[in-house]
């Protein structure tokens, strides 16, 4: 399983799952697909850390997912093709993404650690998979 099927599978909610997992696998499905990206999403609700709207900076954002356990680099799922499906640096995408208002996923620990990036402010959150006990 790719970093791609790990986040969707993580994150997306099941009856949902096996549909982004094809359009994203799918070249001339996946654009139209990423650009919805920025409007609708269907995410796991348990997964879903609020950002306070102080920290909704790429520092904030960045030293929040740091401490979750993310790296210093993450794949990137995104309707700005530049981005798409490549390896970035945390920081440097953070940089690119934050208040562009261009739909963004970044898986930063694969399955288990993301963030996401919508049309609006509203629309960031960490997507944190917590180890079950």
């Amino acid at each position: 399983m790719n970093t791609e099927d790990q986040f969707v599978m993580a994150f997306i909610r099941p009856e949902k799952q096996e549909r982004y997992r094809e359009l994203l696998a799918n070249p001339k499905r996946r654009r139209a697909f990423l650009g919805k990206l920025a409007h609708s999403y269907d995410f796991v609700t348990e997964c879903c850390v609020e950002i306070p709207s102080s920290e909704q900076t790429p520092e904030g954002i960045e030293q929040r997912l740091r401490k979750l356990g993310a790296g210093s680099t993450c794949l990137a799922v995104s309707e700005n093709a530049q981005l798409d499906g490549k390896e970035h640096d945390l920081r440097k995408v953070l940089e690119a993404i934050v208040g562009f208002g261009q739909g963004t996923c970044l898986s930063c620990v694969p399955g288990k650690l993301g963030y996401y990036e919508g049309e609006d402010m509203e629309e960031r959150m960490i997507l944190h998979k917590k180890d079950k006990k």
